[in-house]
């Protein structure tokens, strides 16, 4: 990564360590109450406010002019995205976080334990983890209540960070490549170079012929209204076929992409995963993955292929396309990148809250030739990103 890019991981790492830290020290009473009504929406609780407003805050002390993407308050730096510029090398950064993921089912699995308790008093009982995985799906490092941060520069997503609530684990996905730790119970201020004194890399599966069975076995979101009908509508898979590959229903957003890592056992392998017309905030933090991850048999190549699913009927929720045609996505070809893909600014500043942009995403490991194929067949648009300007 250029200097200037190895600064901005930085302060995403800090203002994310910050926010986990800070919500370790919220009490389980605390976080089921609504926050205050001047922040997010009506129905916002501290459990989702706390960590949003610390890594919020944290950005914008490390660059007052940042233009950050949340969940909550979506954002107020649409006039700094510049939508009259057509070079993707002059597009504005952008920082695009989803602060507290899960955070209903986090809420439910507090609730069983003293109101008086903070969730890191919590976090520290042995028996924590036995009770989410029975509780809330496992295996934890993948089904964890979590934060994240993604940043967009010069059109690219350049590096992600993840840290999981439940198990203390940080996963970071940059051009230097892709590793995971566990954190420290105690905030100290760090950076790139100290984390990877300490981390592991992060292997992710590759498919192939012995890995039939599991070619069409996914994860993806169908736990409210209009969700089932979207993936539906996707043919991917015949309805039947959908509810006998499906493993999981109600996966999170940003730790979804860790189900094609090492941490899914290798008996229940998946052959994809899928964001099912969900907000940004749910997938944006896939791409990194996309970019750097590299095959294991063929480094020059990368591990995953990426398609954007579009439908000839278009479905919205809260006023967004789930599964946006071509001519209206924020995926876009530059001339400027001899027509590969950069994410376009000027599609995002056509959002009012940039935080509803919606896709359909696909994601699967290059070797998943029966997917590639399907996805071929139907004309879904193959992703592939610009590279370094």
């Amino acid at each position: 990564m250029q200097g200037v890019e190895v600064s901005h991981f930085n302060a995403a790492l800090n203002a994310l360590l910050s926010a986990h830290y800070g919500l370790m020290m919220v009490t389980i009473e605390e976080a089921q109450r609504k926050i205050s009504s001047t922040f997010g929406k009506p129905d916002t609780l501290v459990i989702d406010g706390t960590p949003e407003i610390i890594l919020t805050n944290h950005l914008r002390q490390y660059d007052s002019q940042a233009i950050i993407i949340t969940e909550e308050i979506g954002t107020d730096d649409l006039a700094k995205l510049q939508p009259d510029v057509e070079d993707p090398r002059r597009f504005r950064t952008i920082f695009i976080a989803d602060p507290m993921d899960r955070s209903k089912v986090f809420c439910s699995f507090l609730s069983q334990f003293p109101a008086e308790d903070t969730i890191g008093e919590v976090m520290r009982r042995e028996d924590t983890g036995v009770k989410w995985v029975a509780s809330s799906g496992g295996p934890m490092e993948i089904t964890g209540g979590s934060s994240a941060i993604t940043c967009v520069r010069r059109g690219l997503p350049i590096f992600s960070v993840m840290v999981n609530h439940i198990t203390g684990q940080l996963v970071w996905c940059c051009g230097a490549g892709v590793y995971w730790m566990k954190i420290p119970e105690v905030y100290e201020s760090t950076d790139l170079d100290e984390i990877l004194k300490k981390a592991r890399p992060l292997v992710f599966r590759s498919l192939n012929r012995n890995y039939q069975s599991s070619m069409r076995r996914f994860v993806t979101f169908t736990g409210k209204e209009g969700y089932l009908a979207n993936l539906e509508a996707s043919k991917l898979m015949k309805p039947a076929e959908l509810e006998t590959n499906l493993f999981f229903k109600e996966p999170g957003g940003p730790l979804r992409i860790l189900y094609l890592s090492e941490f899914q056992q290798e008996e229940v392998a998946l052959g994809f995963i899928l964001a099912n017309g969900e907000k940004i905030g749910e997938w944006i933090h896939w791409l990194p993955f996309a970019r750097f991850v590299r095959d294991s048999g063929h480094a020059d190549e990368p591990a995953f292929k990426v398609y954007e699913v579009f439908q000839e009927t278009l479905r919205m929720k809260d006023t967004a396309l789930m599964a946006t045609p071509p001519a209206y996505s924020i995926f876009q070809p530059s001339s400027y990148a001899g027509g590969r893909i950069v994410i376009d600014v000027r599609r995002v500043s056509a959002f009012v809250n940039p935080s509803k942009i919606r896709s359909t995403i696909l994601i699967m490991p290059r070797g998943n030739s029966l997917m590639t194929l399907l996805a071929k067949q139907y004309g879904h648009r193959e992703i592939e990103f610009a590279n370094e300007w």
